[in-house]
């Protein structure tokens, strides 16, 4: 369970759209920054993503970097432990089947904000207004990849 300090914004939810230029599939990464932080990809059933290039950031120095980090595969993540995550949302946050994509050297791509109206590129105004305390992930497989 991801809990909450006190109620969520929807400011500490990033959304982002990465297409591919060519085979037009598109990832979406969806980042909840806190103390109990995470980055989500929705994916259909039995399906994959490759990401090349892609940049996890991690708040630190030396030591307190990251040596490792915990994945999880998981059934769904329920706002509140009552409303599916992508439900919640106001984008669709579903990944195309066994996309891959492959991003500039440095980590960086053209990509699509999904916390923008895209019509008026300011902030989105769609979020529920329901306060978050907490995201309860079901369905949980782990898997701890180390950094050396």
């Amino acid at each position: 369970m991801f809990k909450a300090n006190s109620p969520w914004n929807p400011g500490y939810i990033s959304g982002r759209k990465f297409t591919d230029a060519v085979t037009k599939k598109h990832i979406v990464d969806i980042q909840f920054f806190g103390a109990d932080g995470f980055i989500a990809f929705c994916l259909p059933p039995k399906s994959t993503i490759e990401i090349e290039n892609y940049v996890l950031e991690s708040w630190g120095w030396g030591d307190t970097l990251f040596s490792k980090i915990e994945c999880w595969e998981v059934h769904k993540l329920m706002v509140n432990g009552k409303t599916p995550f992508n439900k919640w949302l106001p984008y669709d946050v579903l990944c195309n089947p066994n996309a891959h994509l492959m991003l500039h050297a440095d980590g960086s791509s053209d990509w699509q904000n999904l916390n923008l109206n895209s019509k008026t590129n300011a902030s989105r105004t769609d979020y529920p207004k329901e306060a978050v305390t907490h995201i309860q992930a079901t369905g949980i497989k782990k898997i701890q990849v180390k950094f050396e």
